[in-house]
């Protein structure tokens, strides 16, 4: 996914104490995209929908929100005091990303 690709690769955002996963399986599924901060013991699960009309976004954000609470992806997160969870919606180049929490879901 180009998306984490980008996150990945933004030396501002991320530094050597922190991790990127794609993909690999927490709770009942496997989120898009999470990013840990082991020093601070803070996590990002970021999740991805594809929209089908601009209008359609701000409730595709609602929904990726939704699978990471109904899919317990913070689940096996241990010791970790701030879990943000975010849905991310695309349509064509536009981008819209709605968080949820800060701390544990």
């Amino acid at each position: 996914m180009s998306f984490k690709v980008g996150v990945g690769k933004s030396d501002e955002f991320l530094q050597d104490r922190d991790h990127v996963e794609s993909n690999k399986e927490k709770g009942l599924g496997r989120p898009d995209i999470l990013i840990k901060d082991r020093r601070n013991r803070r996590a990002i699960i970021i999740e991805a929908r594809k929209s089908k009309k601009e209008s359609d976004m701000d409730g595709d954000c609602d929904k990726a929100i939704a699978q990471i609470i109904d899919e317990r992806y913070s689940e096996g997160l241990y010791g970790y005091t701030q879990v943000l969870c975010c849905g991310a919606a695309f349509f064509r180049k536009q981008a819209k990303v709605k968080k949820h929490g800060g701390r544990r879901p």
